[in-house]
This record gives C-alpha cells, sequence and structure tokens, in this order.
C-alpha cells in the first residue's frame, strides 16, 4: 500500500472510531457526541468533538507522519489531561476564538502540540500536530 493509500485508510478508520467511540451526553435540549477532558490548568472542562478530528483528518495529508497523527487522535482525550501547558497564542485566522491555550506532551519518542481554543461556548479541542 502506498502513502496515499495508507492515508485515505486512517482517515476512513479515525472517522468509523470517533463515530463509535465519542460518547453521547445530553447538551441543553440536544444531545451531542463529545469527550470531555479534565486539565488541572483550567477550571472548565476540555471538550473534544467530532469538529476536532474532520479537521485533523483533512490537514496535511502529504506529511510523511499523517497516519501516525490519525493514530494517536484517538487517544487525544487521554493525553490531553497529562499535557503540561506550554504558552497563549493570539487568535489570527478565528474571529470567534479569545484566545488559544498550547499544551504538550511526549509520547512515544514524539512531541506532541495541542492546541485548545477559548470561545464563548468553551474549551474546545481544536487541533493536534506532532513537532
Amino acid at each position: 500500500m502506498n502513502q496515499r493509500e495508507e492515508a485515505k485508510q486512517a482517515a476512513k478508520e479515525l472517522t468509523k472510531w470517533f463515530g463509535k467511540n465519542l460518547p453521547e451526553v445530553k447538551v441543553g435540549k440536544f444531545i451531542a457526541k463529545r469527550f470531555y477532558v479534565a486539565h488541572p490548568m483550567i477550571s472548565d472542562f476540555i471538550i473534544i468533538n467530532k469538529n476536532f478530528y474532520t479537521e485533523i483528518i483533512g490537514w496535511h495529508r502529504e506529511d510523511l507522519l499523517y497516519t501516525i497523527k490519525l493514530e494517536i487522535a484517538k487517544s487525544a482525550h487521554i493525553l490531553l489531561e497529562k499535557a503540561f501547558f506550554d504558552r497563549f497564542e493570539d487568535s489570527v485566522h478565528h474571529a470567534e476564538v479569545e484566545a488559544f491555550l498550547v499544551f504538550k506532551y511526549d509520547y512515544q519518542g514524539l512531541s506532541i502540540e495541542f492546541k485548545v481554543k477559548k470561545n464563548l461556548d468553551g474549551y474546545f479541542l481544536h487541533y493536534m500536530r506532532i513537532l
């Protein structure tokens, strides 16, 4: 299987995984699928929802670490709890975002960076990358 086929297969597997594994929770009158992650740096939960996974799938498919990143994304809700806060970043392209909180975690010899966006609705895991 070539890199493009592996990337396509990994994207399908992650889509299937989050469809099956995101817990259903009641949000107001509605049911949503999301993880709630507690982190000592933040008084509220960090939400990981479908948007996080679709962002990961859609970006940088040509990256040599793409399939590894998609596999690690399945553990984001666990790794983010253990990650250390690194810095705040201003939002450049997202007007609705007050700020980004950047966390880092070393995982199996790889440095993982998580970007959490803070907006009026709460804290949401926006993106994850391998440094």
